[in-house]
């Protein structure tokens, strides 16, 4: 089951929901620090998002 609400949801002010790729690069761009629930994985494919 997909995870409709992440760390990246809350830096980025955006509601619940699916995660998209603009998501996570702006997340990138912004230099968000991991976390106990974020995770970056510096080598894993584009298309895949991997959660904890």
């Amino acid at each position: 089951m997909a995870r409709l609400w992440t760390r990246l949801h809350e830096h980025l002010g955006v509601p619940p929901g699916p995660l998209d790729f603009d998501m996570v690069a702006k997340a990138a761009a912004d230099r968000l620090a991991e976390s106990g629930d974020l995770d970056w994985k510096e080598n894993s494919s584009p298309r895949v998002l991997l959660y904890r």
